[in-house]
């Protein structure tokens, strides 16, 4: 029927629900079938195929996974219209069951009725539990065997693995009867135990992590075993819907010094408070780290922002349409300067004004003479000095400043010709005041503020 049905399906461009109004199913109906059943069968085919464009991609999807166990299931559906055998309800159901007649009765209130069996169903005696054990695996070996003679038993996708701490609560609880609980009790169980996991050291929790990890990589060969023996199933989940370890996920973004700071002091498997608790110690150190380590981490974080753009133009291009979402810069502006200064050998930025290229060359002077001030009361130290300043001593100051701009200019002009278009961009789009042109602006007010005071003075 299908072969026929394709051969009178010319017009591939046809959409399925109007291809399926022009074909003649007379013509197609095969042996005992019926016209009106091959046409119900060739529609609930339809509806259960992935979807496609076309009715002639559709067929050809049909035609090729028609004896695969899927499809069979899809027959057997439309024949059997809802008669398939139902799965088995579980133990605590069938004894749900046998006492909801008998406490209905008594009780008017079908919540109050469900409360009194789950009480006592908890507290059933084991012997009493077995027997609905068994009454459920009967009618599950049942169900089974009825799925079978009808053909739509088909494997089933492997699940996905338990993390570290789920594995190590339940081998806590092994020993325990759960039943013995309530949902309360049990829950509080699990939070403590999980407490207990957070707190144990990373030696004592590798074997979990272990079997997490060794759970995790069977279960992504079980998958693409499924996968590949499953191909007439639409695996296609939306993303919205899917969990975040099966989304398609751009690049890792990039990390900061900080984070490959913390990567080398923190031991690896330090997790829940102990983590924090080091984190904000550490954070404390890693503010008042000298230069020269400093400076180690910012080129590793340098490191992996290359490594980060180079994978974020490889995601585009694998998936074209998707955006990547925005991340924040991972090396602060002083980070910058230091690396600048250092590495880069880039010119030191000029004072703002006069004054304060005055004070800075002051605080340089204190410095050298092992002052033994703190910075604030050599800045007002400084600044008193300007305005006690003569006005010979100001105008000498000024003329220094106009100089260090105009020496800043001639190197930055260089440094910038000695990069590359990319570093260049990068600088003058970051930090615009380290741009030569802004520079210049300031050079010429300057100038200009220093020719009309000469003028108002020679007057």
């Amino acid at each position: 029927m299908i072969e026929k049905l394709l051969a009178k399906q010319t017009r591939a461009s046809a959409a399925v629900s109007a291809g399926l109004k022009r074909v003649n199913f007379e013509e197609i109906a095969v042996g005992e079938h019926s016209v009106q059943g091959c046409k119900d069968l060739i529609e609930q085919l339809v509806q259960n195929t992935r979807r496609v464009r076309t009715l002639q991609e559709v067929l050809v999807d049909i035609r090729d996974n028609l004896k695969k166990r899927a499809y069979t299931e899809i027959i057997h559906r439309a024949t059997l219209k809802g008669d398939l055998p139902k799965k088995p309800p579980s133990a605590y159901l069938l004894y749900h069951q046998d006492r909801y007649n008998e406490l209905r009765d008594q009780n008017s209130l079908a919540v109050e009725v469900s409360k009194i069996v789950a009480e006592e169903w908890r507290v059933l005696p084991e012997k009493k539990r077995k027997e609905y054990q068994r009454k459920h695996d009967e009618l599950v070996r049942k169900y089974e065997r009825d799925m079978h003679r009808l053909g739509l038993v088909d494997e089933a996708a492997p699940k996905r693995p338990k993390s570290a701490k789920t594995l190590f609560i339940e081998d806590q609880l092994g020993d325990i009867k759960v039943g013995m609980f309530t949902k309360e009790e049990l829950a509080q169980t699990k939070e403590e135990l999980g407490q207990i996991f957070d707190g144990l050291f990373p030696e004592e929790k590798q074997q979990w992590l272990d079997l997490h990890k060794e759970n995790q990589e069977r279960y992504l060969r079980e998958k693409e075993e499924y996968i590949a023996a499953h191909p007439h199933l639409n695996h296609a989940v939306p993303e919205k819907k899917m969990r975040a370890s099966e989304k398609i996920r751009p690049p890792e973004p990039p990390k900061s010094a900080f984070k490959f700071f913390l990567q080398k002091k923190i031991p690896e498997g330090t997790e829940g408070q102990e983590y924090d608790e080091l984190k904000k110690r550490l954070k404390d150190k890693f503010a008042h780290l000298r230069d020269k380590k400093l400076l180690k981490y910012v080129k590793k974080a340098l490191v992996d922002k290359e490594r980060y753009e180079k994978e974020v133009e490889e995601f585009k291009k694998q998936n074209p349409g998707r955006e990547v979402p925005k991340t924040k810069p991972n090396i602060s502006k002083d980070q910058w300067k230091l690396y600048a200064k250092v590495v880069e050998n880039r010119p030191n930025l000029p004072a703002p004004t006069a004054y304060l290229h005055y004070c800075g060359k002051m605080l340089t002077d204190m410095n050298d003479n092992d002052d033994e001030q703190v910075p604030t009361k050599r800045m007002q130290t400084a600044s008193v000095s300007w305005k006690a300043s003569t006005l010979k001593e100001r105008k000498a100051a000024e003329k220094e400043h106009i100089d260090d701009v105009e020496r800043y200019i001639r190197e930055m002009d260089a440094w910038l010709a000695s990069q590359t278009e990319e570093r260049r961009m990068q600088v003058l789009s970051e930090e615009p005041k380290a741009n030569p042109d802004y520079w210049r602006k300031k050079l010429n007010r300057m100038k200009k503020a220093e020719k009309k005071r000469n003028n108002a003075e020679s007057m």
